[in-house]
């Protein structure tokens, strides 16, 4: 985007300042993008692939004409929904009207742990042996979501297509960023002149440089970004690489 003359000054100036260091108190807003990007991808992945839980079903399970696929469980919705565990497996039996097969492991806002379906995919000495594994997945899911809605805007709890920001503004520049429940995430930077803004390219190296010269107070982060960078009440935020 072409920006007017004065805006042009504003950022080559801004351009010149140092870039912000990282420590236990104070990140980039680069920084703290990246890391909530990082966070959601590591969540996402956590839920959508769990190859070692479906080989470890596969290794123990008695019955040998179900092959378990994949296995995954949804991050939207909200901790009052019905968890699903979702199972896709290959069913070889003879008798077997569908080859390729899912079913769901559910769990209640109370605790009650059912089939979605009437018919159980696993054997019971599997599903005992298995348990805590769909256990964690539940939990990892409330935690999740409870972690998600520390943003506060609990009127639009269950919406998972509401974006939620957060900006700062210093010096003529404002940085923004935008993200969902689904992990989408976006960054955007202005030139602020007389109440106008004018947007850079949220793609372009210089607002990616603009991003890495604005500091961020880490104790003025609501808990949700505390703890995407890995950041607990009772102690300094943990060592990570810096990027």
């Amino acid at each position: 985007m072409e920006l007017s003359g004065y805006n042009k000054i504003l950022v080559d100036s801004f351009l010149n300042r140092p870039n912000v260091k990282r420590d236990d108190n104070t990140i980039s807003f680069y920084q703290l993008y990246c890391e909530i990007r990082n966070y959601f991808n590591e969540c996402y992945s956590k839920a959508y692939y769990n190859e070692k839980l479906v080989n470890k079903i596969n290794n123990i399970s008695s019955n040998k004409n179900i092959s378990i696929k994949n296995i995954s469980i949804s991050l939207l919705g909200n901790v009052d929904d019905t968890s699903e565990i979702y199972i896709l497996y290959i069913d070889n039996n003879e008798d077997s009207v569908i080859n390729r097969c899912e079913n769901s492991l559910c769990r209640d806002i109370n605790g009650s742990i059912y089939w979605k379906y009437d018919y159980p995919v696993l054997d019971n000495n599997t599903f005992v042996n298995v348990y805590d594994d769909f256990m964690e997945l539940f939990d990892f899911r409330e935690k999740f979501i409870n972690n998600f809605f520390t943003l506060g805007v609990y009127k639009e709890k269950g919406n998972s297509e509401t974006y939620y920001s957060y900006s700062i503004a210093y010096a003529g520049i404002k940085t923004k960023m935008i993200f969902n429940q689904r992990g989408q995430i976006k960054y955007e930077v202005y030139t602020c002149e007389l109440g106008s803004s004018q947007e850079i390219d949220s793609i372009d190296d210089e607002a990616i440089a603009i991003m890495k010269k604005v500091s961020v107070d880490i104790d003025t982060l609501s808990n949700f970004y505390k703890i995407a960078l890995g950041y607990d009440k009772k102690k300094s935020l943990t060592k990570k690489k810096t990027i």
